[in-house]
């Protein structure tokens, strides 16, 4: 169980913050030396931790049973005529967990490739999206822009292959301009066509 010094539990953005070894009090957080990328690796089970302890929310589910509603169970139909059980319609009852789409959009324009920056961008989406991946009920994709002759371009599709990702972010270099208006009326109406409760943009 992860505690703080006091020996209360921490935020959720404490524990991100401790992962990804961020300091500064002046509102920007800068990369500590000591992070690498086996360091990120490293760290998806607690990211994963502190991603549910601030994401998660209530969803529901046709768990319910009732003796109206928009649904029928068809699986207790039987029970009406038998034993005239009126319970035979789904009732939606919230549970706890995610049902979550996110979008990641990395910025890799010119200003990026200052004291190396686009690597640690590079490291720090790929062990958002890493983490996502292993949480069930959430998808993600992954977006750099500017694209290669367009304003973005797509890294990870919702429901691609992780690895191929990977291997592609790898020869993901700092160039061009920041587009970032064009680049979101791109990934947008992606994200909105996502069939999940939530859906969250996270810009890199």
């Amino acid at each position: 169980k992860v505690v703080d010094d006091a020996g209360s539990p921490p935020t959720p953005e404490t524990v991100l913050e401790s992962i990804m070894g961020l300091e500064g009090g002046d509102g920007f957080a800068v990369r500590s030396p000591a992070i690498h990328s086996e360091t990120l690796s490293s760290a998806d089970g607690k990211l994963v931790s502190a991603l549910l302890m601030a994401l998660q929310s209530k969803r529901k589910r046709n768990t319910g049973l009732a003796s109206a509603g928009p649904r029928v169970a068809a699986n207790r139909l039987w029970r009406l005529k038998a034993m005239g059980d009126t319970l035979v319609f789904r009732k939606p009852a919230e549970r706890d967990g995610m049902d979550m789409a996110v979008e990641i959009l990395l910025d890799r324009s010119s200003s990026m490739d200052t004291k190396n920056r686009i690597t640690v961008a590079r490291d720090v989406t790929m062990a958002l999206a890493t983490a996502l991946n292993r949480m069930t009920g959430v998808q993600s994709a992954v977006d750099v822009f500017p694209g290669y002759g367009s304003a973005a371009h797509s890294i990870l599709p919702f429901g691609g292959m992780l690895n191929k990702a990977r291997e592609e972010m790898r020869a993901v270099f700092a160039s061009g301009g920041t587009p970032l208006a064009e680049a979101l009326a791109i990934v947008r109406p992606v994200l909105l066509q996502q069939r999940k409760r939530r859906k969250v943009l996270v810009v890199i």
